[in-house]
């Protein structure tokens, strides 16, 4: 007789309740410009994100490509480079992809995240019913 244990999935609250494994990246300081969004894929479902502007404009965060691109969008984070306070505060959220664009001219991000054991994650998209994210 075999013993097959779940696989953990977003749902799985002891995935979310323990420390994440630690996972940075980021872009050249003026890689990001202000027609081509840049995604970053985590290869496992994060429990937190921070993001630091480390160019010289302002950056548009969101959790999809049509969130961040749009003209007048609710659906995206902006966050701005003013000295002293360009790191963006800790987001307690779970996603596999996040997407950068500048605002005003080029710019670059620093991304930190806490990663989790799960793999699999429902795509995020305004048409497949996350209406909050574009």
């Amino acid at each position: 007789m075999s013993i097959q244990y779940p696989r953990p999935h977003h749902g799985s609250a002891s995935e979310f309740q323990v420390h994440g494994f630690p996972y940075v990246t980021g872009s050249a300081a003026a890689e990001v410009t202000t027609s081509d969004a840049i995604a970053v894929r985590f290869p496992y479902v994060t429990q937190f994100i921070q993001v630091t502007n480390i160019g010289g404009n302002d950056l548009l965060i969101g959790f999809s490509e049509n969130g961040v691109k749009a003209n007048v969008s609710p659906h995206r984070i902006l966050l701005p480079n003013d000295a002293g306070s360009n790191v963006g505060p800790v987001i307690p959220v779970k996603c596999r992809e996040i997407f950068f664009l500048g605002s005003g001219g080029t710019t670059g991000f620093t991304v930190v995240a806490g990663l989790t054991n799960v793999t699999e994650f429902p795509l995020m998209t305004g048409s497949n019913g996350f209406e909050g994210i574009g």
